[in-house]
């Protein structure tokens, strides 16, 4: 179980290490930043082991070789998932807002002239993004959107700039070097008038 537990956490830090690498996120912030926490997953498993452990020391079951025994016990979790109708939440909210920022923002960039800025409003990201507990300034609306694919702050020959209202975001992601939105977020002065 212990083996368990440490997997666990070693495969959401491999996870979040890449999240941190994308965003150029330093050791040492990432070390602050606020994260879930999935131990509860340990004990039911836990639980499971040793029920079936109990399962397994019944008359009727005793005398079935181990190997047959797991056989027969995944394949009635594989029956049971089958024609339980359970289906696991695929977050399609979460898919459609990436895609249509990403749409949003590939549209703005074709009004905008060969080789000039795109200037966008960052605006701010769902509820159902960031859950209770992300604040905003971790997944900056449609400036993390357009990171994850474009980390190089251009699209189409086309520098693309966010504007960011708020100053303290922007002097966060300043203070985090070879941060992508450290690049991208622009004060609202800094971008030219709309006609």
């Amino acid at each position: 179980m212990v083996a368990l537990w440490g997997s666990v956490y070693l495969v959401i830090a491999a996870g979040r290490a890449n999240m941190y690498a994308v965003f150029k996120i330093t050791p040492e912030n990432a070390a602050i930043m606020g994260r879930y926490q999935y131990a509860g997953t340990i004990p039911v498993v836990v639980l499971v082991c040793m029920m079936l452990q109990q399962a397994g020391r019944l008359p009727g079951l005793r005398g079935v070789p181990r190997g047959l025994a797991s056989v027969l016990g995944l394949g009635l979790l594989v029956y049971g998932y089958r024609h339980a109708g359970f289906q696991i939440d695929e977050r399609q909210a979460s898919h459609n807002y990436f895609l249509y920022t990403r749409q949003e923002i590939v549209d703005a960039a074709a009004r905008t002239p060969d080789g000039s800025t795109v200037y966008l409003e960052i605006q701010t990201s769902p509820p159902y993004i960031l859950g209770p507990m992300i604040p905003d300034r971790l997944v900056p609306g449609r400036a993390a959107m357009f990171v994850l694919t474009h980390p190089s702050g251009r699209l189409d020959g086309r520098e693309v700039r966010f504007i960011e209202r708020a100053a303290e975001v922007r002097d966060w992601y300043l203070k985090l070097p070879g941060s992508p939105l450290g690049q991208l977020l622009v004060a609202p002065e800094d971008a030219p008038a709309r006609p």
